[in-house]
């Protein structure tokens, strides 16, 4: 899975900090996200979705020929 949360949070002027107060996680949370170490809760993905107006899809996009 890649995960583009660095990418989209720039193109739309936000920090990792700031989703981080936003979400109410710590930025460390936020940072192993977009590192690949941890992945969100279910309804934290959709909850950054939504904050930043993409599909969870556009975040995390699955990559399954290297998934199998």
């Amino acid at each position: 899975m890649e995960c583009r949360l660095k990418e989209v949070l720039s193109s739309r002027g936000m920090s990792q900090t700031f989703l981080a107060k936003q979400l109410g996680v710590t930025k460390q949370a936020v940072y192993t996200w977009t590192i690949q170490t941890s992945y969100p809760s279910l309804l934290a993905a959709y909850k950054v979705a939504d904050m930043l107006n993409v599909q969870v899809t556009d975040i995390w996009v699955s990559n399954k020929k290297e998934e199998k």
